[in-house]
């Protein structure tokens, strides 16, 4: 399996200065399925889902939630999810369909 590097914590521009918390955080494991949206109309803030199969055999999902925007905060977290969370009305179900054929071994 490949090496994962993902962003966690958060940054933000004030005043020109960057106020940088994130850290880099490596584990092994395969990109399942990648989810984007927007959730503004003109697209200046959204999130993006990205679910990993570790080899240790766990579910990760990072979520960068993002905007466009000047001065807004960029949040980046790690979770560890279960397949029920990936299930029809789970929390992360919308990002499970582009992996429906992994998941459903």
């Amino acid at each position: 399996m490949p090496t994962q590097r993902v962003l966690v914590g958060s940054f933000r521009d004030v005043d020109g200065a960057r106020v940088d918390r994130t850290r880099s955080v490596e584990f092994e494991g395969d990109v399942l399925a990648v989810r984007e949206k927007a959730i503004d109309q003109d697209g200046a803030r959204g999130f993006t889902e990205t679910l990993y199969y570790t080899a240790d055999r766990r579910l990760l999902v990072h979520v960068a939630n993002w905007s466009r925007e000047r001065g807004e905060m960029v949040i980046y977290s790690l979770l560890e999810v279960t397949r029920r969370d990936l299930q029809p009305g789970g929390r992360f179900a919308d990002l499970a369909m582009a992996a429906w054929a992994w998941l459903r071994k």
